[in-house]
């Protein structure tokens, strides 16, 4: 997990998109029988990328 120095502060990021199977074990996640208090909720499986953007830690990169 490498750390990055983004804008003010320090970040992590995957610098990757998450693969099929990543995204699958969320999903896996989210149907077991032992979540079931887990109602109404969004789970990002971008690698912290959403965070980061709350918080302004990320800037995208203008096109070259």
């Amino acid at each position: 997990m490498p750390l990055n120095s983004v804008g003010n502060g320090t970040s992590w990021e995957c610098l990757r998109i998450a693969t099929p199977e990543e995204v699958a074990h969320a999903i896996c996640f989210l149907l077991h029988p032992n979540t079931t208090l887990t109602t109404g909720h969004a789970l990002p499986v971008d690698g912290g990328l959403t965070e980061l953007q709350a918080h302004g830690l990320v800037h995208h990169k203008a096109a070259a």
